[in-house]
């Protein structure tokens, strides 16, 4: 089929497509073509690309199936300028606790008065705030300072400052205490100060204390503090206020979802529990309270996964939310900046939404906080760095390190195939008042025509594999040729696979970056010719756009009308070919194009075909900007090509110190190269394994690639590495820790200078006058000639030996990865061949490093095995090297029969 021709687009349902993914999978030999078909939805038997079609599994379809909801009561937001406990002790905090601060929008605000005697309106989270207690597990109480000052200008603004918090002990809670504790307060922390040195243990961690106060005390602790401070003239704290918060409680107070009665019954027993009397608080004097109501929407069956139609959500926040239909369709507009896209198991179709109505837009209920969601979410949850879900970075997956990963996700979603249906879920954020009518005998109407129904086999399914995809293609990325990870069309798929397996389960990350990189592996299109619910991110569609693009802000702190962003795309290589610039201008302009998922799901573009010997995109002559590439690789190009090729930089604090963890650099021509007659006797390099797919150009990537070191045939580069050793044993020489018992000393234990480091030869490792080499060094004889044997071994391993685990000197060398590429570049007879001419040299030097397994210089000191110079400290670390047998070294040039301990 010619490549311009668009494929024949076939239609799946979510259960059809896995079984054909499922059958390829298990047939013999087509791992790739199963792994395409996941990824790209692109059949690579018949070149007819598959679409998946959620609709054959709408609820509306399904006259089977039953819905059962239940509704419970997620937390409860309390502010009052008094603690509102009734009959309750309380655990105070006497030094507050970090993680304790409210930091995130709780999509409350509170009126304060401002500078001018008006009032303002200000969110939760940029109020100072510290926690200072709790009445119960899931409880929590803040002090809230809507005056407190800033520490600087760019302190967070919900930080108290570390002089705010000390005069709040010291001048505030500190006699508080004393004073309505009598007696019982005296062994109170004298200081803020004092507490936090109690409170520091031996490995660094805070174990902060905390006090039991009766309710006698908490009912009068809020009055006398408030008083306790205007008398210390604690002006910054005046009109503070207190949050009440208790979170977690909806499988605690789940109930029928249909009866008013049991409603209200339920929301007097949680506040009574709690120690709050829902009759004060509703009273207008005891604050402003909110409670989080939450519903589940089951199937009768116990066996199908539930899942949101995205089309709807206009529906289902006017039917269940109580927001008029105008203001619901308004606000869930792509350019709305209150309404947030959830896509579930990268299907375009189906996708949670979170809403944050504005004061116009709340409706009947005062809805302050919407979303809906799917509680399959709950098998990889994992609150961490800003993420709600299981996660992989761009560098795990380049470095090998994201096994455990695939792995467990794989496995998850195995195991929840077999019986974890998913349920809906709808949370809304309104006032107490509303709190036991909102969201009672929801029409079921609405319910089955606002989602799908799927098996658990085919809900869970689709997730598994499409991460088995990633998870072959992340393998294969690894076990290809290093110099072809580097393509930058083969980084595009290993950022990608990063992006989408984390993605599964989680909302797709929207940041810049992340957008750059879609906007290269997902199809693009003109964007008049674009529905919007294809789009991967909100993205604008005015094709008059013009002018630099501006990113979308997706903070949900923002508010009313946002304009869709406009895409930034990745770069264009640099070329001048007339045959490329003439491609590209058949083509409408790349500000013109945007990214999209038309075919059901996030499907991207094809891998290319046949497979080369590194799994990659198509080619298309796009590249990350510096900026992308290293927020989704957490390091620039450079770093990463040197990771890749078995190298690593680091620039040395100390210039005198040897540079052990840099690439070592080249050996120059000092010593001749050793003669070998290898080709002579028929051995010879196998070329490199090449890309040389149609795709690829001769200059596409040659800024990013470099001369293959093996090309000038086997004996001339078999002479190079061996030279080249030399320097990088010189180079990758250990240098000492500074410590009081060596006198901070922190130089190297080498006397050679830079220069000498890069020009040594093999003629240096025949010198037994150590101090010609070194500064300090344990050394032995080598036991016999199989002890030597064993050392060459490790340097110089035999064809298709890897070192597993972490290792230290061997991937900074040069020599090191370019014997193993040569290796596996020659037969197993030639391999054995060129390491029996290089174990001919080998067996003439006089000393080598006494080289592990993980390491090439091992420094441990070992007084009772090991000779040291006159005068070292034998308990002193320092390098290990091993003396050929019946060698006799010398220091200074006088040989010195008792070295050390021996």
């Amino acid at each position: 089929m010619p490549a311009t021709e668009d494929p024949e687009v076939v239609s799946y349902s979510l259960e059809e497509f896995c079984y054909a993914a499922g059958e390829l999978l298990d047939r013999p030999g087509e791992s790739f073509t199963f792994a395409q078909f996941a990824l790209s939805g692109f059949d690579q038997r018949n070149g007819r690309q598959s679409s998946i079609d959620p609709y054959l599994n709408h609820l509306s379809q399904q006259e089977d199936i039953d819905l059962t909801c239940t509704r419970d009561i997620d937390s409860v937001i309390g502010l009052s300028t008094r603690i509102e406990l009734r009959g309750a002790d309380l655990t105070i905090f006497p030094i507050p606790r970090y993680h304790d601060t409210l930091k995130k929008n709780v999509k409350v605000t509170y009126s304060v008065l401002d500078s001018e005697g008006g009032t303002r309106t200000v969110e939760l989270h940029k109020i100072p705030n510290v926690g200072i207690g709790k009445f119960g597990t899931h409880t929590l109480i803040r002090l809230m300072f809507p005056n407190a000052p800033r520490d600087t200008p760019t302190s967070p603004l919900w930080a108290l400052s570390v002089k705010c918090q000390a005069e709040l002990y010291q001048l505030g809670i500190r006699p508080v205490l004393r004073k309505l504790m009598e007696s019982r307060g005296a062994n109170l922390p004298a200081s803020r100060e004092a507490e936090l040195f109690r409170a520091r243990t031996e490995s660094g961690q805070l174990a902060l204390g905390s006090r039991k106060i009766p309710e006698f005390v908490v009912e009068q602790f809020s009055d006398v503090l408030r008083e306790t401070l205007e008398e210390n003239n604690v002006e910054w704290a005046k009109d503070f206020f207190f949050m009440h918060e208790i979170r977690g409680i909806k499988d605690s107070t789940y109930h029928s979802a249909q009866d008013y009665h049991l409603a209200q019954e339920v929301l007097e027993k949680t506040l009574s529990n709690h120690h709050l009397d829902l009759n004060l608080l509703l009273s207008g004097y005891h604050g402003d309270w909110y409670v989080d109501i939450g519903v589940e929407v089951a199937a009768g069956d116990g066996a199908t996964c539930l899942a949101w139609d995205r089309k709807t959500h206009a529906l289902i926040l006017n039917q269940a939310g109580g927001i008029p239909l105008a203001a619901a369709k308004s606000v869930t507009q792509l350019s709305s900046g209150k309404y947030y896209v959830d896509l579930a198991s990268h299907l375009t179709a189906v996708a949670g939404f979170r809403v944050t109505p504005g004061p116009t837009q709340r409706g009947a209920y005062e809805l302050h906080y919407w979303q809906a969601y799917h509680t399959d979410k709950s098998h990889t949850y994992q609150p961490e760095n800003h993420r709600f879900g299981k996660h992989v970075s761009g560098y795990q997956v380049t470095h090998g390190k994201a096994n455990s990963f695939f792995d467990g996700t794989y496995g998850v979603y195995r195991r929840c195939a077999e019986d974890c249906p998913s349920n809906l879920r709808m949370e809304g954020r309104v006032p107490l008042r509303h709190a036991a009518a909102f969201m009672v005998a929801i029409d079921a109407d609405v319910l089955f025509s606002s989602a799908f129904g799927f098996s658990c086999w085919a809900w869970w399914g689709f997730k598994a594999y499409r991460v088995l995809s990633l998870k072959l293609l992340y393998e294969w990325q690894l076990e290809g040729p290093p110099h072809l990870r580097t393509q930058e069309s083969a980084l595009l798929l290993a950022a990608a696979t990063a992006l989408l397996a984390s993605s599964i389960h989680s909302t797709i990350d929207t940041r810049p970056a992340s957008r750059e990189l879609m906007a290269a592996i997902f199809p693009l299109a003109e964007r008049f010719a674009i529905f919007d619910h294809h789009l991967p991110f909100p993205i604008s569609l005015d094709g008059g756009a013009s002018g630099s693009p501006e990113e979308l802000d997706e903070s949900e702190d923002s508010g009313g009308q946002r304009e869709a962003t406009q895409l930034q795309h990745p770069a264009h290589t640099d070329l001048d070919d007339e045959e490329i610039a003439q491609e590209l201008s058949t083509v409408p302009r790349a500000s013109d194009l945007v990214p999209h998922a038309p075919f059901g799901a996030l499907f991207t573009r094809p891998l290319r075909y046949p497979p080369p010997p590194v799994p990659r995109f198509e080619w298309r002559r796009i590249v990350l900007t510096d900026y992308a590439f290293k927020v989704m690789f957490g390091q620039a190009r450079h770093e990463l090509h040197d990771d890749i090729l078995g190298s690593n930089i680091a620039y040395a604090r100390n210039p005198n110190r040897v540079s052990n963890r840099r690439k070592q650099p080249l050996a120059p021509q000092v010593a001749p190269i050793p003669k070998f007659a290898l080709e002579d006797a028929g051995f010879h390099i196998q070329p490199a394994a090449t890309d040389d797919g149609s795709d690829v150009e001769t200059r596409s990537d040659d800024e990013f690639e470099s001369e293959d070191p093996l090309d000038k045939g086997l004996d001339e580069a078999l002479g190079q590495l061996w030279n080249q050793s030399f320097v990088d044993f010189a180079g990758t020489m250990p240098n000492r820790t500074a410590t009081a018992k060596n006198g901070m000393n922190h130089g190297p234990y080498t006397v050679l200078s830079e220069e000498e480091r890069t020009t040594i030869t093999s003629e240096q490792f025949r010198n037994l006058n150590l101090s010609d080499t070194f500064e300090d060094v344990q050394w032995r004889h080598a036991k016999d000639e199989k002890e030597w044997r064993e050392v060459f071994d490790r340097l110089w391993p035999a064809k298709g030996r890897r070192k597993i685990g972490k290792t230290q000197n061997y991937s900074k060398t040069r020599y090191y990865p370019s014997w193993v590429e040569m290796s596996e570049r020659l037969t197993p007879d030639a391999a054995e061949a060129a390491r029996a001419e290089l174990w001919s040299l080998f067996k003439r030097l006089r000393w080598v490093p006494l080289a592990k397994a993980d390491r090439i210089w091992e420094t441990r000191a070992t007084p009772g095995t090991f000779k040291r110079p006159p005068g070292a400290d034998p308990s002193q670390p320092a390098p290990k090297i091993l003396v050929v047998p019946r060698g006799k070294p010398t220091w200074d040039g006088n040989h010195v029969e008792g070295w050390g301990a021996l």
